[in-house]
């Protein structure tokens, strides 16, 4: 049995729960489990993983770049890892120190701006995954993501601010606009007494 040094292990992106994403094949739609995990900017592998992942995305992918860039701006400490967070919604379940960038179906920066909210600063699908792409095989990543940054969300409100293009998926997210002129959205967790 060959042991590892510890200076080699590579932890890779952390898991942080599962969750459920619908799969398209031939006019049928049915569940499948996907898993959404934190990427770690001080991962070679993550970073690697998630530049393919945005490469391979190309034409139709506005944001990707931008969280690629956060993910860099964090690994450089341009910004502060304990306030962002950057995720990937994978169909990959296990494994997650070799993270493949093949099933990365999206991705997300998530600001933790204090103790009364926190903002969606970039939420890209994979554009094989958009509604208008007649061939997608997957649907409901960023329902998947928006239930997740929610359950996070506890006692704080959610704010985004959102495309035009994106503004009626905010709103059947339950979002409610607070200024129309900058499209941003907010979502709070409403506290019944």
């Amino acid at each position: 049995m060959k042991i590892q040094n510890s200076y080699n292990l590579n932890f890779g992106a952390k898991f942080v729960q599962k969750t459920a994403i619908s799969k398209l094949e031939n006019g049928n739609t049915s569940e499948e489990a996907a898993s959404i995990v934190e990427l770690l900017s001080n991962d070679k592998n993550d970073i690697k993983s998630f530049e393919k992942t945005v490469k391979g995305w190309q034409k139709g992918d506005e944001f990707g770049l931008c969280i690629f860039d956060d993910l860099e701006d964090i690994r450089d400490k341009k910004m502060s890892k304990d306030v962002y967070k950057v995720y990937a919604l994978t169909t990959q379940s296990d494994n997650f120190e070799k993270l493949d960038s093949s099933k990365i179906l999206g991705a997300s920066t998530l600001k933790l701006v204090n103790e009364k909210e926190n903002h969606i600063r970039f939420l890209q699908v994979s554009p094989k995954c958009y509604f208008e792409n007649k061939q997608r095989g997957y649907k409901s990543i960023g329902k998947a993501f928006i239930d997740f940054f929610k359950s996070q969300s506890k006692n704080k409100s959610l704010l985004v601010q959102a495309y035009f293009s994106a503004a009626n998926f905010y709103e059947k997210m339950g979002f409610e606009i607070i200024d129309v002129n900058n499209l941003i959205y907010s979502w709070s967790k409403l506290i019944k007494k």
